[in-house]
């Protein structure tokens, strides 16, 4: 019994268990689901303020969100955007194109809707898409914000409308959109950049003249001016319909009226781009690049600055004395004034002194000390030195002049002519040349991040086509010439192949015409032949034995009324002689269906000719003669020649056996018929009168193939036939 008790308290205890572990999967199922849908309500619940739009980010969501905030639009552009204040802080939106452009103003209180969307190749920001908005009243637009340009750059009063004040060190034009143009402010050693458009010029008619003009600008103030430049950074943007340029105090009539380049005091390279727009005079060394000048000044003891030229401004000649007025900057070696300005200057007692000669270089002593320690010599910079090499690239380029890469020994030097035209004409690849110009360390702008610029190598600037020399024209056989007399040569060759396989195709195609022309001609002529030695044995034979059966028929009428005798033998003679012409005619009508003559075996020929006509005769051929030694028409000849004598053998000599024998002889071939018959005699033996005309065709065939036949024959020992055949030529 407690054995029972032991084994159903388990039993009990299990069951518990089962449904303990049920409720607890149930639970946690439901706990996950609700957890899963508040995180997908979460994901997809709307902004609803401009802070939580500032903070979004693009891991927050992966395509679109949407959005929707109470606020006033503080001002709005005439492309679609408009800036809005919650409360919580300012936001820039772009109006979906289905929003009409007058449904708001600025001033409005307005709830906007619509979707945040990721940012494209060329933005840095999340987008505000407005795809609806409902104005609810009228509100007032706030007075702009007096910042300073060091707060505008911290970003405290981003999309706010602000008002700074500073002076324009540099005008230039968008490259990007040519209806942007850009101003820059200076201003306690901060600038910034201020953009307006061509549409809205504010009252601006040549903005090259805000140069050195104190200005107050009003505008919104952006983290980043435009989409295409992502990391540009903050600026202020005049093209809302709060924007507004003042001129506080107006640019110099003169603007080379400023404050002179003095750099007797020392100076910090973060001191020399707040320096503001500074002007020097000096002497034009070299010009390159289309914008490139390189001045050289008494001030700096004959040292050089180089010049950056705004948009437009055009190349001053070497030699030239100008003043520039431009904004410094520095590479660490000499000063740079960019997006500068120039005018003819009169010399008087400030003409710098003459230039010093040519110092004869190579590309090593440039690269390496004395004892060939890799070391930029930087000190050659702005100096006037020569170069020998041989041309290795050569490049004539209208928008971006003329230059060339000289090759001097293990080394390539660029050489600039952008500035002389014509300097490298005559000039050829592979040509040893010796150069003079202006030697130009290539270095980059000094800025926080990069203390030390990098001298990225020397390049040497042409000043005049005489600077230049040839002292060697290329060889002929330069690699590029092989090249192209190779690659002509192969073209050719080419050519030649193809033009032959072209050629071998027309003459064999033409090849393959002749040969069947060749072949109908043959087979024409075979069939004129043929018809022509038809017509021939039937006039030989059958013309003549119709003849002789008419004469025989004719004597024997005049022979009725005399002599009954003779009329009969003229009558029986007209019946042996049509025999013989059934005979004849049923010969050539088995000519014509005879192919022995298609026999490429004379032996074999013969053979298929008389097996026909030997009835129970015996018949042996022994015909030694090939057969491409006969023609067509007289291996016919000799055809009927052998059946006419093997059938007379048969027929008239009752011959039981008959030997048909063929050889040559000397210049001639000797065919021999000998049968066992009952022989005859030859100069007994019957004619055309008694209508037998074997005998007779057989000599007509010899005599047109210039041979002859001698019969040996008695009564009663056989009957042997030698013919004689000169042999065709």
């Amino acid at each position: 019994m407690a054995e029972r008790t032991v084994s159903a308290r388990p039993e009990s205890y299990d069951k518990i268990k089962n449904v303990i572990s049920v409720l607890t999967l149930l639970f946690s199922t439901v706990f996950q689901a609700a957890e899963a849908t508040s995180e997908t309500t979460a994901e997809y619940a709307p902004i609803r303020s401009v802070s939580e739009a500032l903070r979004l980010h693009d891991g927050d969501f992966k395509k679109e969100l949407p959005f929707e905030f109470r606020g006033t639009v503080l001002t709005r552009a005439d492309s679609g955007t408009f800036i809005i204040d919650d409360g919580s802080g300012s936001i820039k939106v772009n109006t979906h194109p289905c929003i009409a452009a007058d449904a708001f103003a600025a001033g409005d209180r307005v709830i906007v809707g619509g979707l945040a969307e990721l940012p494209s190749e060329f933005e840095g920001k999340n987008r505000l898409i407005a795809r609806a908005i409902t104005v609810t009243g009228k509100g007032t637009v706030p007075k702009p914000v007096d910042a300073a340009l060091a707060d505008i750059t911290a970003g405290r009063f981003d999309y706010r409308i602000v008002r700074v004040k500073g002076t324009v060190t540099a005008v230039f034009q968008d490259e990007i959109d040519p209806r942007v143009m850009f101003l820059t402010l200076l201003s306690d050693s901060t600038t910034i950049p201020v953009t307006f458009h061509r549409t809205k010029p504010h009252g601006i008619t040549d903005p090259l003249r805000l140069l050195d003009a104190q200005l107050r600008v009003t505008g919104i103030c952006e983290p980043s001016i435009g989409s295409w430049r992502i990391f540009q950074g903050h600026g202020i943007t005049t093209g809302l319909d709060c924007g507004k340029i003042e001129i506080i105090s107006p640019p110099p009539a003169d603007p080379f009226d400023i404050m002179p380049l003095d750099l007797h005091k020392d100076l910090r390279p973060d001191h020399i781009p707040a320096m503001g727009r500074r002007s020097v005079a000096g002497l034009v060394s070299a010009v390159w690049g289309g914008n490139n000048v390189l001045l050289r000044t008494d001030i700096f003891k004959l040292k050089t600055i180089r010049v950056h030229l705004a948009t437009g401004q055009k190349l001053p000649k070497c030699g030239a004395y100008i003043r520039v007025a431009g904004l410094p900057e520095t590479d660490l070696f000499t000063i740079i004034l960019s997006n500068a300005i120039w005018r003819d200057e009169p010399t008087g007692e400030t003409s710098a002194a003459a230039e010093a000669p040519p110092v004869r270089l190579t590309v090593e002593q440039l690269l390496f000390d004395e004892k060939g320690a890799p070391q930029l010599q930087t000190p050659y910079h702005g100096r006037v030195i020569t170069i020998s090499g041989t041309v290795h690239s050569l490049v004539r380029d209208p928008p971006t002049g003329a230059r060339m890469n000289l090759s001097c020994g293990h080394h390539v030097i660029a050489v600039d002519a952008s500035g002389c035209v014509g300097a490298l004409d005559g000039v050829e690849l592979g040509a040893k040349v010796e150069t003079t110009g202006i030697c130009l360390a290539e270095t980059d702008i000094w800025r926080p991040s990069a203390p030390f610029p990098r001298v990225k190598g020397f390049s040497l600037v042409l000043r005049t086509p005489k600077d230049i020399r040839i002292l060697a024209r290329p060889p002929w056989f330069t690699p590029r010439k092989v090249f192209v007399v190779l690659a002509f040569l192969i073209a050719a060759l080419a050519g030649v192949g193809i033009w032959n396989r072209m050629l071998n195709r027309i003459v064999a195609r033409r090849g393959r015409q002749l040969l069947k022309e060749e072949i109908a001609h043959a087979k024409t002529a075979f069939r004129v032949d043929e018809r022509t030695r038809l017509a021939a044995e039937l006039h030989d034979s059958i013309s003549q034995t119709l003849t002789g059966v008419s004469l025989q028929i004719d004597a024997a009428e005049r022979a009725r009324r005399k002599d009954d005798r003779q009329m009969g033998l003229h009558l029986s003679t007209a019946r042996q002689t049509l025999a013989n012409c059934r005979e004849e005619l049923k010969n050539c009508l088995w000519d014509l269906r005879n192919c022995a003559l298609e026999e490429p075996d004379a032996e074999e020929a013969i053979r298929k000719t008389l097996n026909p006509h030997r009835g129970e005769a015996e018949l042996s051929i022994g015909f030694s003669i090939p057969r491409s030694r006969f023609s067509d028409s007289s291996f016919h000849a000799v055809l009927r020649i052998l059946r006419e004598l093997v059938t007379n053998a048969i027929r008239h000599g009752k011959a039981k056996h008959i030997d048909v024998r063929g050889e040559s002889d000397g210049g001639g071939i000797v065919i021999t018929v000998r049968d066992d018959g009952e022989g005859f005699d030859p100069g007994g033996r019957k004619g055309m009168e008694e209508g037998h005309f074997g005998l007779l065709g057989i000599s007509e065939r010899l005599a047109r193939l210039g041979g002859h036949m001698k019969i040996d024959s008695a009564p009663g020992l056989g009957t042997t036939a030698v013919i004689s055949i000169k042999e065709e030529k």
